[in-house]
């Protein structure tokens, strides 16, 4: 019943959490009619009402826990203005060469004076200057910072961060103003950051060594990401549920050991229930000493919950004991559900237990079939969450976890109760050993794989087909299980027809970005911010585009070039196609670029591209908007314009110069200023949807009334992005369709967030 009533509960946390709005609370009289049949029917219908029960419960449970987040909210007259607040630092600061970003609990605000108790991510930029000295975990601090609501962006394939942020308990992001007038109140540090320096003092791996000891992950470059990414052991850098466990499995190893070797502890209590009680201190222990982060609790609270059942003696069988802990875990944090890694750890180890208790043999080679086996099954889940498969994981983690739970945290954990720094140096050693045998296999070519993302139904025939694999012995055929788990491996969707091509205005909050997908090729006109990029990447990775045939930068402004060297970085276009300076890093980084000129045409699969602008005499006399490139598609079935950031004069220009202008999508320039899409200009382009690219509540006011009536006159429809979300136009070989991607998807904390401003 237990198992049962788990899965009930969590199907009602499951259901509230895609609700795109709150429902009301006195909906929880609609609980009673279950529970009093629960309590007068007996047999299968008593059982069927009780299920019910638990299941509007959770349901509930999880809205009332949502209304009181959403009441720590930021007051609209706090956003975005310079105010003085002291709070606490809560966790280790994460740094690089141009920001330090850190979680601050406001406990006041100085000025203007206001109760206010709220959790912020802020960020201290020092570009110009020094980190902040004595940022640390605990530190209490008063400080000037401007804020506002986390943003929400929605996109095909995309992160939602909002999302991630209102899950973990913070409610605003921002940064530090005026860092001279920082004032430390009382200094933090501690434990944990007196082992993160002595870590980063090794000679050799520091920076991983404080990653895989304390999550401080700050110091951990792209390079290295790469490694652990490629070789699928990138779990070992989030303190987690298989840390707490290692380091309590070693606690319970050695006091179980030792208490076996004494007759009288033997006789006041079993072995076996003497090591679960060591275990509980000693992840409690570690789970503080990480900074009992939300991710940290949560693999705690699963700790937690196996051993007290493990000790109760009632609850025997390994599906009730993942039911209690995951009963535990999302009464206590019902935003779990919404963590990857909450799916994946009870996943994971209902696995271990079916594979290990079908498999014989307890060597090296069953060790690592029992690896092969488990990372098979998770590779759906891996694939449905991050899009990426580790092809080489068995063999990484059969070598890693063992290296890291077994070798390395224990003498770290020991060097913590022992004078001296031998251990470290020691571990120290044994992780430098260790990356090089994981930076040779991530240099393998088939190490990871990426491809498109699949579908919903090939997801679940995926995940069944993993756990028919995993089933014990007897069971007929289980190899079949294989081939659903392939295919989701293999997945690419079925080409567009020659002479179509779509095109997605992306959601990157106040910028632009649009991706054109033809048959055989892929081209990105702008790329936004500098965070844009890493949304640009998972859209295209989404859509099984993993080579980049052309990036357009029309222009030398922030929201639309911020993010072209990062994107040339991810994505390494064959060709960049742009209005930018020699000294842009975009350019430098660039193997061929061409400056944008009127006349520059090619065609592709069918679908025509052709510059109409800028000219090139004017080339070096024009502004940074008014060089924008404006490129036209063709399509079979229609066509689009993209404008950047021209405006009125050019296009004035544009109408005298007695091109065709006439399209059926326009992206609106300089998103829907008032000094740019004249009537002239609109009634030139004839456009039957217009297209605006703007952040929610934009300081700009962007798209003005002005232009959104001239659009509307012209008989336009109108989409933008703040409100709509990823806009997708599909240019078919007869037709265009267009569909807002964001609406169907929104969920309930996105209702009060906005994005626009500086990047998260």
């Amino acid at each position: 019943m237990l198992p049962l009533s788990a899965i009930a509960f969590l199907s009602g946390v499951c259901l509230l959490q895609g609700q795109e709005e709150l429902p009301s609370l006195s909906g929880m009289l609609l609980l009673l009619p279950p529970a009093f049949a629960a309590w007068r029917l007996k047999g299968k219908r008593r059982t069927a009402a009780l299920l019910l029960f638990v299941f509007g419960f959770g349901f509930y449970w999880a809205a009332c826990r949502a209304e009181w987040r959403l009441a720590q909210t930021l007051p609209p007259e706090l956003e975005w203005r310079d105010i003085i607040v002291e709070g606490t630092v809560r966790g280790l600061p994460q740094t690089n060469e141009q920001r330090t970003r850190f979680d601050f609990d406001i406990e006041r605000i100085v000025s203007p004076t206001m109760p206010l108790r709220l959790r912020v991510r802020l960020a201290d930029y020092h570009r110009s200057g020094t980190p902040l000295a004595e940022i640390f975990n605990n530190a209490q601090l008063r400080l000037v910072v401007r804020i506002r609501p986390p943003s929400a962006r929605l996109n095909p394939h995309g992160f939602d961060y909002a999302g991630y942020l209102f899950a973990t308990g913070v409610r605003a992001v921002g940064y530090v103003r005026h860092r001279e007038q920082v004032e430390i109140v009382r200094p933090g540090g501690g434990w944990r950051e007196a082992l993160r320096r002595q870590a980063l003092a090794q000679p050799q791996q520091g920076d991983l060594l404080a990653a895989f000891v304390v999550g401080d992950r700050s110091a951990i470059d792209e390079s290295q990401w790469r490694v652990l990414q490629r070789t699928g052991t990138a779990h070992l850098l989030s303190i987690s549920g298989t840390h707490i466990t290692l380091a309590a499995g070693f606690a319970a190893l050695l006091v179980g050991w030792l208490w076996r070797r004494q007759q009288w502890l033997m006789r006041i209590m079993p072995a076996q229930k003497a090591a679960i009680v060591a275990a509980v201190p000693v992840a409690l222990a570690y789970a503080l000493l990480a900074g009992f982060g939300v991710p940290v609790r949560r693999s705690f609270l699963m700790f937690f919950a196996v051993a007290v059942a493990l000790l109760s003696g009632g609850i025997s069988s390994a599906s009730q004991v993942m039911a209690l802990a995951a009963l535990v875990v999302v009464v206590v944090d019902p935003w779990a559900v919404s963590s990857a890694g909450f799916w994946l750890s009870f996943m994971l180890a209902g696995a271990v237990v079916l594979v290990l208790g079908s498999t014989g043999g307890r060597n090296w080679w069953h060790l690592l079939r029992v690896q092969c086996l488990i990372s098979f099954f998770a590779m759906p889940f891996t694939l449905w969450f991050f899009n990426q498969a580790s092809l080489l994981s068995p063999l990484a983690n059969v070598v890693a976890v063992p290296v890291v739970g077994f070798f390395i945290l224990p003498l770290v954990l020991l060097d913590v109760l022992l004078p001296g720094n031998a251990l470290w140096t020691v571990a120290s050693w044994g992780l430098s050993t260790l990356w090089a045998f994981l930076d040779y296999l991530s240099a393998l070519p088939f190490a990871a794989w990426q491809p498109a993302a699949a579908p919903w139904w090939l997801f679940i025939l995926a995940c069944a087909g993993g756990i028919w694999l995993i089933m014990p012995a007897g069971m007929p055929a289980r190899w079949t299980g294989m081939f659903p788990v392939l295919a989701m491996l293999l997945w690419q969707p079925s080409p567009l027809p020659v002479g179509t091509f779509h095109m997605t205005v992306l959601d990157i909050g106040q910028g632009t970005s649009v991706v054109i997908k033809t048959t055989n090729h892929t081209l990105v006109y702008d790329a936004g911010r500098s965070y844009a990029a890493k949304e640009i990447d998972s859209y295209l990775r989404g859509e099984g585009r993993r080579n980049l045939d052309m990036l357009i930068v029309s222009h030398d402004d922030i929201d639309h070039s911020g993010g072209a060297a990062e994107l040339m970085h991810l994505k390494s276009p064959v060709k960049l196609l742009s209005s930018l300076p020699d000294s842009h890093p975009a350019v430098i980084a660039a193997t061929h670029h061409q400056p944008c000129e009127a006349g520059q045409m090619w065609t592709w699969d069918g679908v025509t591209f052709e510059i109409l602008h800028p000219q090139r005499e004017t080339l070096t006399v024009l502004s940074d908007n008014a060089s924008s490139c404006v490129l036209k598609i063709f399509g079979a079935g229609g066509s689009a314009l993209l404008t950047g950031d021209i405006s009125e004069k050019i296009e004035q220009a544009l109408v005298a110069s007695g091109k065709s202008l006439k399209t059926d999508v326009l992206l609106a320039p300089h998103h829907g200023s008032r000094h740019s899409s004249s009537s002239a200009f609109l009634h030139a382009v004839s456009p039957h949807t217009v297209i605006f690219s703007v952040g929610a509540n934009n300081p700009y006011g962007h798209p003005h009334s002005t232009v959104l009536a001239r659009s509307t006159a012209v008989g336009a429809g109108l989409y933008r992005t703040d409100t709509d979300g990823a806009v997708i136009v599909e240019v078919g070989p007869s037709d265009v369709r267009v569909q807002r991607w964001g609406p169907e998807r929104k969920r309930y904390w996105q209702n009060t967030v906005a994005s626009y401003g500086r990047s998260d």
